[in-house]
Protein backbone atom coordinates (compact mmCIF):
# COMPACT_ATOMS: atom_id res chain seq x y z
CA UNK A 1 0.00 0.00 0.00
CA UNK A 2 1.26 3.44 -0.87
CA UNK A 3 1.84 5.93 1.95
CA UNK A 4 0.40 9.40 2.25
CA UNK A 5 1.95 12.14 0.15
CA UNK A 6 4.31 14.56 1.88
CA UNK A 7 3.29 18.17 2.54
CA UNK A 8 5.53 19.25 -0.33
CA UNK A 9 3.78 16.84 -2.69
CA UNK A 10 0.38 18.01 -1.49
CA UNK A 11 1.35 21.65 -2.02
CA UNK A 12 2.45 20.84 -5.57
CA UNK A 13 -0.79 18.98 -6.29
CA UNK A 14 -2.94 21.77 -4.86
CA UNK A 15 -1.05 24.37 -6.86
CA UNK A 16 -1.45 22.36 -10.05
CA UNK A 17 -5.20 22.13 -9.41
CA UNK A 18 -5.32 25.93 -9.61
CA UNK A 19 -3.98 25.82 -13.16
CA UNK A 20 -6.42 23.19 -14.42
CA UNK A 21 -9.54 24.45 -16.16
CA UNK A 22 -11.65 21.55 -14.88
CA UNK A 23 -11.47 20.24 -11.33
CA UNK A 24 -9.53 17.01 -11.11
CA UNK A 25 -10.70 14.18 -8.88
CA UNK A 26 -8.61 13.96 -5.74
CA UNK A 27 -6.96 10.75 -4.74
CA UNK A 28 -7.86 9.12 -1.47
CA UNK A 29 -4.32 9.62 -0.15
CA UNK A 30 -4.50 13.38 -0.85
CA UNK A 31 -7.87 13.64 0.92
CA UNK A 32 -6.53 11.71 3.91
CA UNK A 33 -3.49 13.95 4.11
CA UNK A 34 -5.70 17.05 4.06
CA UNK A 35 -7.87 15.58 6.81
CA UNK A 36 -4.83 15.06 9.03
CA UNK A 37 -2.65 18.06 8.16
CA UNK A 38 -3.77 21.47 9.40
CA UNK A 39 -1.02 23.30 7.53
CA UNK A 40 -1.95 21.82 4.16
CA UNK A 41 -5.63 22.63 4.76
CA UNK A 42 -4.59 26.19 5.53
CA UNK A 43 -2.54 26.31 2.32
CA UNK A 44 -5.55 25.01 0.39
CA UNK A 45 -7.72 27.79 1.89
CA UNK A 46 -5.10 30.42 0.96
CA UNK A 47 -5.02 29.19 -2.63
CA UNK A 48 -8.82 29.30 -2.79
CA UNK A 49 -8.80 32.86 -1.42
CA UNK A 50 -6.23 33.95 -4.00
CA UNK A 51 -8.24 32.39 -6.80
CA UNK A 52 -11.45 34.14 -5.68
CA UNK A 53 -9.59 37.44 -5.32
CA UNK A 54 -8.11 37.23 -8.82
CA UNK A 55 -11.51 36.39 -10.27
CA UNK A 56 -13.07 39.40 -8.51
CA UNK A 57 -10.34 41.75 -9.71
CA UNK A 58 -10.60 40.45 -13.25
CA UNK A 59 -14.40 40.90 -13.19
CA UNK A 60 -14.27 44.41 -11.70
CA UNK A 61 -11.04 46.12 -12.72
CA UNK A 62 -10.49 49.39 -10.94
CA UNK A 63 -8.47 52.00 -12.74
CA UNK A 64 -6.33 53.84 -10.21
CA UNK A 65 -6.88 57.55 -10.32
CA UNK A 66 -5.24 60.54 -8.69
CA UNK A 67 -6.92 63.71 -7.63
CA UNK A 68 -6.09 66.82 -9.64
CA UNK A 69 -4.18 68.17 -6.61
CA UNK A 70 -2.01 65.05 -6.46
CA UNK A 71 -1.30 65.23 -10.20
CA UNK A 72 -0.33 68.92 -9.85
CA UNK A 73 2.06 68.10 -6.95
CA UNK A 74 3.70 65.35 -8.99
CA UNK A 75 4.09 67.63 -12.03
CA UNK A 76 5.60 70.37 -9.85
CA UNK A 77 8.16 68.00 -8.32
CA UNK A 78 9.05 66.49 -11.68
CA UNK A 79 9.57 69.94 -13.20
CA UNK A 80 12.03 70.79 -10.42
CA UNK A 81 14.24 67.90 -11.51
CA UNK A 82 17.03 68.83 -13.88
CA UNK A 83 16.40 67.95 -17.46
CA UNK A 84 12.76 66.99 -17.06
CA UNK A 85 10.67 67.57 -20.17
CA UNK A 86 6.91 67.26 -19.83
CA UNK A 87 5.27 64.67 -22.01
CA UNK A 88 2.65 65.99 -24.45
CA UNK A 89 -0.62 66.76 -22.71
CA UNK A 90 0.88 67.73 -19.34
Amino acid sequence: MMGLPSCREVATLLSREQDDAAPTPRSLSLRLHLLMCRNCRRYERHLAWLRRSFIRVRANPVAPSLSSRARARIRKRLRRQDGFHSPPGW
